[in-house]
């Protein structure tokens, strides 16, 4: 759905009931955008709020000649990929240990589980 150039101008002025109806028109498929990248149904509300606060802030730079559906999921993906790297670095931090030298996992005997081959393999040939 394509928002039209009147509602951008009057967002771009900060008119608040056109912020509200850019929102209700594409908060779902931003929603949607989000989780199908970080499957967490709570988070992709978190971020969606947080790109609509984005496109608050900067409404005054929005140009209505342009649209605005690539300006939204180029936002939407730069929190997905901000949320990421936060991720990876604190799963990172989680592995370091006091030392500063990264912990490996290591795997034992027990965590290795295999079953013999019901056949001895020279009755294959």
């Amino acid at each position: 759905m394509r928002v039209n150039e009147d509602l951008l101008k009057r967002l771009k002025v900060g008119d608040e009931k056109a912020f509200e109806d850019l929102y209700w028109t594409y908060s779902p498929q931003v929603y949607n955008f989000i989780n199908s990248l970080l499957f967490d149904k709570s988070l992709a509300e978190d971020l969606t709020q947080n790109v609509f606060l984005k496109i608050w802030e900067k409404h005054e730079q929005i140009e209505p000649g342009l649209g605005i559906t690539a300006y939204l999921f180029t936002i939407a993906r730069h929190f997905v990929f901000k949320e990421t790297e936060f991720r990876l670095s604190q799963h990172a931090t989680l592995h370091v240990e006091t030392d500063g030298i990264p912990s490996v996992p290591r795997c034992n005997d027990a965590c290795v589980s295999y079953t013999p081959l019901p056949l001895p393999t020279s009755d294959l040939v």
